[in-house]
Order: C-alpha cells, then sequence, then structure tokens
C-alpha cells in the first residue's frame, strides 16, 4: 500500500501557517448563525489543513443517525455518495461520537466492514462535541501523525463549542416563544372563561336555576387548568408528552355548552363519534377557541360541525369565514378580520396547541361559505 511521502508532504500547507489557518477558521465559526454553516467552514478548514485529503462532517439527529451534511469535493470523487452511521453502530464514525475521543486508523482495510471507503487508506475520526463527526481520509497508510490528530482536534472542538452556542440560542428562542404563548392565553383565554362565569352566574340571578351554578364552577376550573398547562408550557416546551385516547364528540360537546351561554339560536352539528390521540385539557382549549371564534364572527344563529377526516377531524361553521388572501395568516398572533376591540390571538393558540400534538391544521372554506379548520396527522379510533 502506498505511504506517506515527501510528495504528498509538500502538497500540505507549511506548520507555521497552520496555526494561524486554526485560530482564522475560529474566529469564522464563531460567527456562524448555523449548523450548515459550521460544518461547511469546518470542512473547508481542515481542506486548508489538510491538502486535498477528503472531509466528510456529519451530524446527529433526532432519529439517532449520523447524517452526512457537507461532502467535500474531492471526498465525493474518491469515495462516492457517503452514507449516514447509526449512533449506536460499531463504525469509526459511531464510536468516535459516543467516546467522544478522537480516533486514529492508520490502516482501513483492516477494519473488515462492509463500507466502501474507495481509495481511502487511513482516517481521523474527530467527534464534534456530542453534535457529530469529522472524518478526514487519506489514500495513503499511516498519513495522519499526533500533530495532524491535535490540530484537527482543535477545529473539531471549536466547532462544537459553536454548535453548543447555537444550539442554546435555539433553546432561548424557543422559551422566549412559549413565554409569549403564555402571555397570549393569559390575555385571551381567560378572559373568556371569566365571561362565561359571569353569564352563567346572570342566569342563576335571572332563573333561580342552581344547576347552572356547576358551569360557573367549570369555568373557574378552566381557568385553573389552562395556566397550569401554560405554566407546564414554559417549563417543558410545547410537546405533548403523554397522550391518552379522548373521545372527540365528548369534549366538543361539552366545550359547546361552557362557551354558548346566552339565548342566541347556535347550534352544534356533531358528526365525528371518534376517539383521538390527545392532551384532553389541550384539545379542550383548542376546540374552545374555535367555537369562540365562531359565535364572535359566526351571528346570532352560526351552526358550527365537528367532522372526522381521513387521518383527522375538522371544525367548521357558517358564518362569514377568512377571505382566501388572508388564510395565510390567520394563525399569525393578533390576527382579526374585526374592527372591533379583539387580541387576535385565538387561532394562534389553535396552532400552538395542535403543533404540540404533532399535528397540522389548515383553513379553508366550509360548503356553507364559512370557515373550516382541518387537523391531519392525528391519530384516531373509531
Amino acid at each position: 500500500m502506498p505511504k506517506r511521502h515527501s510528495e504528498r508532504d509538500r502538497q500540505r500547507p507549511q506548520r507555521e501557517s497552520v496555526i494561524a489557518e486554526v485560530q482564522r477558521a475560529t474566529q469564522e465559526l464563531l460567527v456562524a448563525e448555523t449548523s450548515q454553516e459550521v460544518a461547511q467552514l469546518t470542512a473547508e478548514t481542515a481542506e486548508q489543513l489538510f491538502g486535498y485529503e477528503s472531509i466528510v462532517v456529519r451530524l446527529a439527529t433526532e432519529t439517532g443517525v449520523l447524517e452526512p451534511v457537507v461532502v467535500t469535493e474531492h471526498a465525493a470523487f474518491e469515495m462516492g455518495d457517503r452514507p449516514e452511521y447509526d449512533c449506536d453502530g460499531e463504525t469509526p464514525v459511531a464510536r468516535a461520537f459516543r467516546r467522544g475521543d478522537p480516533l486514529l486508523v492508520d490502516d482501513i482495510e483492516a477494519l473488515g466492514d462492509e463500507y466502501d471507503r474507495g481509495t481511502a487508506q487511513a482516517a481521523m475520526y474527530l467527534p464534534v462535541g456530542d453534535h457529530g463527526v469529522v472524518s478526514v481520509t487519506s489514500p495513503w497508510e499511516d498519513a495522519f501523525d499526533q500533530e495532524d490528530m491535535d490540530l484537527a482536534s482543535i477545529l473539531a472542538s471549536s466547532a462544537g463549542a459553536v454548535l453548543d452556542r447555537l444550539e442554546q440560542e435555539r433553546a432561548l428562542q424557543r422559551q422566549n416563544e412559549r413565554l409569549e404563548t403564555f402571555a397570549d392565553v393569559i390575555a385571551h383565554d381567560i378572559p373568556n372563561h371569566l365571561n362565561a362565569a359571569e353569564s352563567w352566574l346572570d342566569i342563576v340571578q335571572e332563573s333561580g336555576d342552581v344547576d347552572a351554578l356547576d358551569r360557573v364552577s367549570t369555568a373557574h376550573s378552566r381557568i385553573e387548568t389552562v395556566i397550569r398547562d401554560m405554566q407546564t408550557l414554559v417549563d417543558q416546551g410545547t410537546q405533548v408528552r403523554d397522550p391518552d385516547w379522548v373521545n372527540l364528540s365528548r369534549v366538543v360537546t361539552d366545550c359547546w355548552q361552557q362557551c354558548c351561554v346566552d339565548e342566541r339560536s347556535r347550534e352544534l352539528v356533531v358528526d365525528a363519534d371518534i376517539e383521538v390521540r390527545a392532551d384532553q385539557s389541550r384539545l379542550e382549549q383548542l376546540v374552545e377557541n374555535l367555537f369562540w371564534n365562531a359565535n364572535e364572527y359566526g351571528g346570532d344563529d352560526v351552526t358550527v360541525r365537528v367532522g372526522r377526516l381521513d387521518g383527522g377531524f375538522c371544525i367548521e361553521d357558517d358564518g362569514p369565514g377568512i377571505p382566501e388572501s388572508e388564510r395565510e395568516n390567520a394563525f399569525s398572533p393578533g390576527y382579526t378580520t374585526s374592527e372591533g376591540d379583539h387580541a387576535g390571538f385565538g387561532l394562534a393558540i389553535v396552532r400552538e396547541i395542535a403543533r404540540s400534538h404533532g399535528w397540522e391544521v389548515s383553513v379553508t372554506e366550509s360548503d356553507a361559505g364559512g370557515a373550516r379548520f382541518e387537523f391531519a396527522g392525528v391519530a384516531i379510533e373509531d
């Protein structure tokens, strides 16, 4: 097998310029804004450090694989398409990732695995923190020494530190978004529940029907539940963690009775006697917001229908609907079709709750010309 020789050495940068290259790259990495940008800059710098060697940068995904996100032109030419590796596998890339230590392979053929690495004979595998691995391969055996490993490790560690920063910034951004959602819900949902409680109290005072006090208690309980859910949202993130099978028909019927407490001739039609996999409290919050929306904009005699879809359900009304030109922005915080004093957070809350379940929500026109909200990606059972 070919060995490292002087011609190959002459194609690499002079040692006195290598440290300067690493320092320059570190400064550029510090201002990178995406993980892809970090990976690309790391690969380009490694090429500068090691001449014409093949560079592959893999980043770990949420599905537990190390995915090649940057493959240099020379690597693609010498080794072809590069595979993704299982993080729990026994490839050198996976071992370096799990152990968090650089791995030097002087003779790739000795690995004896099923992966085709083209002309590569030696390799360095350098963990990028807990984010991924940089692979540097050479067509010569024994191509890399300890100095190479040290330089490449400095580069990979710098990239890992920048990816840590980006991850922390994303986490902070998500936290801020959750706090904004919390504030929106407090400003929007709590007053609606208070208004419902007040309306039921009026009924008690006017009719003497003490059974209506149960609805007052329910409204207050929903306020407590909403606040608790929002605290969970801020503390743990938006994703629903422990969904249960919930009867959709029962939920929408209960929510309708809670939301519609005046004497207007509104009607609910339920054509969806199904179980959905959801967090019941947050599903109730979603349904209530859509009912409030329909009652507020649909007129005194609005009819709301809940129906089943393939892989989901819909909630629609026969009100004025949402103009097609505005549907793209309908779920944005502050959106409203009313010129009155309306906060415009109801549909934004609906979208966040749908997202928290992993559902997709869209708005279109119902057969009656009103608004139709469709939820897809929902686990359902008859």
